[in-house]
């Protein structure tokens, strides 16, 4: 795939195109050339096109960010067939200390659930079962998908909605949705960190890892 690459020098341009915001991404702190993903005002590339995108010009952009994103699953499918899992996260603030299922109530993990059942999603040694076990307030609680339903705004988006194991070609996908308290907590947010990674090792051992 050919990525698409600007200069710093060309922020300036991409913003007056209608883009409200960017992060820019070296490869190699020796090289001059960045990345591009972008994000609209109140929106982001977890959207599909015709919401993530205010300017014609941004499209390359978005495409490219996907199409990333569809190697990158595709390289998943073919390297682990006995399954993987995709994690979309983002912030909200509409909880300072939750993090939020999304899920489209079950639908994107469909692969996961049929394997190993709901528990895969919300026992202990789910990712986000783990992270109620260190006492974090998860939304929906873990109980079976659907019961009550996920919150409707943090429900799943574009990515796991696009690349979830329900497509023909796609993976278990989970969205996360993670409070401020979080991401401006610097205790907080290194304590979550390790136990999201410490999460993630406890679900793959279970249910990832090849069988002897």
């Amino acid at each position: 795939m050919n990525r698409h690459v600007i200069t710093a020098e060309d922020a300036d341009t991409i913003l007056e195109s209608g883009v409200k915001s960017i992060i820019l991404h070296r490869d190699d702190v020796n090289i001059t050339d960045y990345h591009i993903i972008f994000n609209t005002l109140a929106k982001d590339n977890s959207n599909s096109e015709k919401e993530a995108v205010e300017h014609p010009k941004a499209q390359v952009v978005h495409a490219a960010f996907h199409g990333q994103v569809r190697e990158f699953v595709d390289e998943l499918r073919k390297k682990f067939p006995q399954g993987a899992l995709l994690l979309d996260i983002h912030g909200q603030a509409s909880s300072a200390d939750t993090i939020f299922r999304g899920t489209q109530n079950g639908t994107t993990v469909m692969k996961m659930v049929e394997q190993h059942g709901a528990v895969a999603l919300t026992g202990e040694q789910s990712i986000l079962g783990y992270l109620a076990t260190k006492g974090i307030k998860v939304s929906p609680a873990n109980t079976p998908p659907g019961t009550p339903p996920e919150t409707k705004s943090f429900g799943g988006g574009w990515i796991v909605r696009s690349y979830g194991s329900h497509t023909t070609n796609g993976v278990d996908a989970i969205q996360l949705e993670f409070g401020s308290s979080f991401r401006t907590d610097d205790q907080k947010r290194e304590e979550t960190a390790q136990f999201l990674a410490e999460a993630i090792k406890a679900y793959t051992e279970k249910y990832l890892a090849p069988k002897p």
